[in-house]
C-alpha cells in the first residue's frame, strides 16, 4: 500500500454539518498520529472530495484556510503539502483555526469594525479608474439582485472584496476573504439580511461607494461604520 493511499484509508466521509471544520479536524488528526508530516504531499482535490463524501468546493474552501494560516502550502501545478515547520506549530494554528471556525457573528463583526473602516479609507486615498468601475459593478450586480428580492449575500461580500482590492494590499483583501466565508453561512443561518434590511444595506452600500468614487477618506471611513454598526444590530 502505497503513502497515499494509507492516509486516504483513514479518512472518513464527511457530514454536511460544517463540513469545512470536519475536514480541518481529520487533517489535525492525520497529523497528530504522524501519519501527515512536514513536507507531505496531500492527495488531490478531487480525491480527498471522494473520499471525503463531499463537493470540491468544501475541499477547496478548507484547503484555502488552511493555505492561508500557514498550514499548508500550495503550489501551482503541484498541489498542496503540509508546511515544513515543526508539528506543535502546525496543531496549534490547526487549534487556532477551529476556534474561529466556532466564533458568532458578534466577533465576526468586531473583526470587520476593526478592519474595514480603514480598508475603505485607503481605497478612498488610492482610487483609480479600473478599480472603481469593478467596485461599482459589483455594486450594481447588489442593487439588482436585492431590487428582485433574491439572495444578494455573495454580490454583497463581493462589494466588500473590490473595496479591499482598490485598497491595494492583498494581504488585507486575504483577511476579508476569509472572513466573509464564515459570514455569509452565520447570516443565512439567522436570515440577517432581508426584508426591510436588505434595502437599508443597499443604502449604505451606496454611501459607501459615493465616498471612495470621490476619493473621501473620512466619508468613506464613515460610512463603512454606519453599515457595519447597523449590521451588528440586525
Amino acid at each position: 500500500m502505497t503513502f497515499m493511499s494509507e492516509v486516504l484509508e483513514k479518512i472518513q466521509t464527511v457530514a454536511l454539518v460544517k463540513p469545512e471544520e470536519q475536514i480541518i479536524e481529520q487533517i489535525q488528526k492525520l497529523i497528530r498520529a504522524g501519519d501527515l508530516k512536514p513536507g507531505d504531499k496531500l492527495p488531490p482535490e478531487r480525491v480527498l472530495a471522494e473520499r471525503f463524501g463531499i463537493g470540491r468546493g468544501y475541499v477547496r474552501r478548507a484547503l484555502q484556510k488552511l493555505d492561508f494560516y500557514g498550514v499548508i502550502k500550495t503550489q501551482n501545478q503541484s498541489g498542496s503539502y503540509v508546511s515544513n515547520i515543526g508539528i506543535a506549530i502546525i496543531d496549534g494554528l490547526l487549534s487556532n483555526i477551529l476556534t474561529l471556525e466556532e466564533a458568532g457573528m458578534d466577533s465576526l463583526v468586531d473583526a470587520r469594525l476593526l478592519i474595514e473602516p480603514e480598508i475603505a479609507g485607503l481605497a478612498a486615498e488610492r482610487v483609480q479608474a479600473t478599480g472603481i468601475d469593478r467596485l461599482r459593478s459589483a455594486y450594481n450586480r447588489y442593487a439588482k439582485k436585492i431590487m428582485e428580492g433574491g439572495d444578494a449575500m455573495e454580490e454583497d461580500i463581493l462589494f466588500h472584496i473590490r473595496i479591499a482590492e482598490l485598497a491595494g494590499n492583498v494581504v488585507l483583501r486575504s483577511i476579508i476573504m476569509i472572513l466573509t466565508q464564515d459570514i455569509i453561512q452565520k447570516t443565512r443561518q439567522i436570515e440577517g439580511c432581508v426584508g426591510s434590511r436588505a434595502k437599508e444595506a443597499l443604502k449604505e452600500h451606496e454611501l459607501i461607494l459615493q465616498a471612495i468614487e470621490s476619493g473621501q477618506k473620512d466619508e468613506a471611513i464613515k460610512a463603512m461604520k454606519l453599515h457595519l454598526n447597523h449590521t451588528r444590530r440586525t
